[in-house]
């Protein structure tokens, strides 16, 4: 039978793939300079699923601080995520030119997989 931990975890899965189909959805909608990036819903709902995905890793980091040792990972990917949300504000908005964008957007993928493979081995040594 699953505990809350279990769940949290579940539904913690479940926001970041969203998160990371809504990313995409939106990175596509940049390439092809597509209105619908900047539609209300493309900038309301990726709010909702972050603030979500947000609330649940606070919960699975209280559950898992209180019965583990060893933050070192934690660290690692709340940088990861810093730089990631940066440097998609860069790819999906902020960006100066195409450019710039599309080397943000590739920046930001290349930090989804850090933060996918600390969040898998809570390791930051990464296989060694």
């Amino acid at each position: 039978m699953f505990g809350i931990a279990e769940y949290t975890r579940t539904i913690h899965i479940a926001f970041a793939v969203l998160t990371i189909i809504s990313f995409t959805l939106r990175g596509m909608w940049m390439l092809m300079d597509s209105p619908l990036l900047l539609s209300k819903p493309a900038r309301i709902v990726p709010h909702i699923i972050d603030t979500l995905l947000l609330f649940s890793g606070i919960v699975l980091v209280i559950n898992y601080t209180s019965y583990h040792h060893g933050y070192g990972w934690l660290l690692a990917k709340l940088a990861a995520i810093i730089l990631y949300i940066g440097t998609g504000a860069i790819a999906l908005k902020y960006g100066k030119t195409r450019m710039i964008r599309i080397i943000a957007l590739i920046i930001s993928y290349c930090l989804l997989v850090i933060i996918v493979s600390l969040a898998l081995t809570r390791s930051i040594t990464l296989g060694y």
